[in-house]
């Protein structure tokens, strides 16, 4: 065993090496890269999942663009009135069903780097972005996964 993680308690050798664990803190870590990149610009996953999706396939309805997103319709509205409120996105009335609403991306909104990306949100690499070996320990760890390594253990 060797010292736990952010100073806590040992973490056993095979918790360590746990495939399944390593890429649960790599996508952790991911997730908090990508959330930190977004906030500097004032943005959210979900805006710029939203403003994706809108540069990808041209004015939607909101029930279209909740599932191209998977962003759950109730809270798609409150992220349609954000970048609405920042002039990103418009709403209008669909001219052929006046119930819908379509999104169409503003030229501000094609113009916001967030929207225009072709490899995603401007994120750090791991190595400029943390001290943090966990990344690099579940890439490595990870890399050379064979079929018998993936198999369920019968004595975890």
């Amino acid at each position: 065993m060797t010292t736990g993680e952010n100073g806590g308690a040992a973490v056993p050798a095979r918790l360590r090496e746990l495939p399944s664990r390593l890429l649960g803190q790599a996508s952790t870590q991911a997730q908090r890269l990508v959330t930190e990149a977004l906030g500097r610009a004032d943005a959210h996953k979900w805006h710029y999942a939203a403003m994706v999706a809108l540069e990808e396939s041209g004015p939607v309805s909101q029930a279209a663009l909740s599932d191209r997103t998977g962003i759950h319709r109730s809270d798609l509205v409150a992220v349609i009135n954000e970048l609405a409120e920042r002039e990103l996105v418009e709403r209008a009335p669909d001219p052929d069903d006046r119930r819908r609403n379509v999104i169409t991306l503003t030229a501000l909104g094609r113009r916001r780097p967030s929207a225009n990306s072709s490899s995603g949100p401007p994120i750090p690499t791991t190595a400029d972005a943390t001290s943090s070996p966990s990344p690099r320990s579940a890439g490595a760890g990870c890399a050379d996964w064979s079929r018998s390594s993936t198999r369920p253990r019968t004595n975890f």
